[in-house]
């Protein structure tokens, strides 16, 4: 079931994304990366749920923090923090230092604000990931 959630969400990404590079909607559309940090937010949600339940050594590690819904969700919320920190470094290496879109001092704190915006919106998309997760696997019976 993980599977599907991963494949349906990673085609919805990648068939919004490939159009907004070549139509440049990520600098035309200022909204346009908001829902597509909230779809990545939920995309590496799942794919931390189907690395641990897909790894019997990981599945036994984080047993115990399965059956405790706040240790698994500060995991879970901080895998999701280490994948879009390293998707933040890499926008800013492209767009800043290779295609040079924009001056890294293009205005006060401009990069520092959608830099926090996207994690706050790699966050939300990961906490949907989690409810979903929770209420597919711990729904009472």
């Amino acid at each position: 079931m993980i599977k599907k959630f991963l494949i349906t969400i990673l085609i919805m990404i990648l068939g919004l994304h490939i159009p907004a590079i070549e139509f440049d909607w990520y600098y035309a559309l200022n909204w346009f990366d908001i829902p597509m940090h909230i779809l990545g937010g939920l995309w590496v949600g799942f794919l931390f749920f189907y690395i641990i339940e897909k790894n019997q050594e990981l599945k036994n590690v984080f047993l115990k923090s399965f059956k405790n819904i706040l240790i698994f969700s500060i995991l879970t919320l901080g895998f999701i923090i280490l994948i879009g920190l390293g998707w933040e470094l890499y926008e800013f290496t492209v767009d800043v230092l290779i295609l040079k879109k924009y001056p890294y001092n293009l205005e006060p704190g401009h990069i520092l604000f959608d830099t926090l915006l996207d994690f706050i919106n790699d966050l939300i998309g990961g906490i949907i990931a989690l409810i979903i997760y929770y209420k597919i696997n711990f729904k009472k019976k």
